[in-house]
């Protein structure tokens, strides 16, 4: 089959199938093997477990809740306390933070906006 050829088929199945016709009747899509690999539970990223204690699913508070208390804190305060916050707990940012430490910089936001 020459290159003028197989291009001209191409063109033609795409025409075919922008019209709504679905595939041409010489082009038919592959069978879909089944996968076996689905019955795994697909493994973890290293790289997202780093720096984390436990599941989210298992935290109190998701990171977005306490990035919302942070910058109310940093609204009310200055940056330089939501910062000291964070580094209090041993992070640096946010997405450094340990899940586990979420509920207990919650509770320090609480305290400087209260005061």
């Amino acid at each position: 089959m020459t290159i003028e050829a197989t291009l001209e088929r191409i063109a033609n199945g795409l025409e075919t199938i922008a019209a709504g016709g679905g595939f041409p009747t010489d082009a038919k899509p592959a069978e879909k093997k089944p996968d076996q690999k689905a019955s795994k539970p697909p493994a973890k990223d290293k790289k997202q477990t780093v720096g984390k204690v436990h599941d989210e699913a298992e935290a109190e508070h998701t990171k977005e809740e306490v990035r919302a208390k942070l910058q109310a804190v940093q609204k009310k305060t200055t940056p330089a306390q939501a910062k000291s916050i964070l580094k209090a707990h041993g992070a640096s940012t946010i997405g450094n933070l340990a899940v586990s430490r979420y509920a207990q910089v919650m509770a320090d936001c609480d305290a400087v906006l209260d005061e």
